[in-house]
């Protein structure tokens, strides 16, 4: 092979020639370039600095670097973009467990939503549950009064008189037992001003007594 003529090598540009070219040959063909391509580089260095710049110039495909992407990087850069590409690795793993770890608390604070729903929905049919049992008590304490009283309920619970004890039951004010005095008093106010017959104001009293006991 004669002397390397980098201007002929620029017009005719060859991928296996530059290849083939000495290390004497890239500084010529960086100085006809206008590059400042040292003799001290090593040969990589000095190919990939003249393969990038014959890319840029339209001489050869951008796919003539991709061999030296790494390879024609000095040490430094090699080690840099090493360092980068651990770093991006470990940003994209964190990035990954975050977001496991995202999906693995909102599963637990839906379990503990349905839990609580459950939960409520149990208390809610145990409450009706119990309500049902005090209201079948209730009915059973009033007619047991009735029968010891002597008296004969009539449908619904109402007395031969007309008066429907059960109507009246809620009315009644839940029994005070540290305040009797008073109790009895408010008891008798509202008794008198919704003209309820004396002679049931003791079933009434008894009324409440039972879902006291009940309660």
């Amino acid at each position: 092979m004669g002397d390397f003529d980098p201007k002929q090598f620029v017009n005719a540009p060859d991928q296996d020639v530059f290849e083939s070219l000495k290390k004497e040959d890239l500084v010529k063909l960086g100085t006809f370039l206008g590059l400042s391509i040292k003799s001290s580089w090593r040969k990589r260095d000095m190919q990939h600095t003249l393969l990038k710049h014959l890319v840029e110039i339209g001489k050869f495909d951008s796919s003539a670097l991709s061999d030296y992407e790494f390879e024609g990087q000095s040490d430094a850069e090699l080690k840099f973009k090493q360092f980068e590409l651990k770093l991006r690795l470990e940003k994209e793993e964190r990035e990954k467990e975050r977001e496991h770890e995202r999906e693995r608390q909102e599963k637990e604070r839906e379990h503990e939503i349905e839990l609580e729903k459950l939960k409520m929905q149990r208390e809610r049919e145990e409450r009706e549950m119990q309500e049902r049992e005090r209201e079948r008590e209730l009915e059973f304490q009033m007619k047991k009064l009735e029968v010891e009283r002597g008296e004969k309920p009539g449908p619904s619970g109402r007395q031969d008189s007309g008066f429907d004890v059960t109507k009246y039951i809620r009315l009644v004010p839940s029994f005070q037992e540290k305040e009797v005095d008073k109790y009895f008093l408010h008891f008798e106010k509202i008794a008198n001003s919704l003209k309820w017959p004396k002679e049931f104001w003791t079933m009434l009293l008894q009324s409440v007594l039972i879902v006291k006991t009940m309660g």
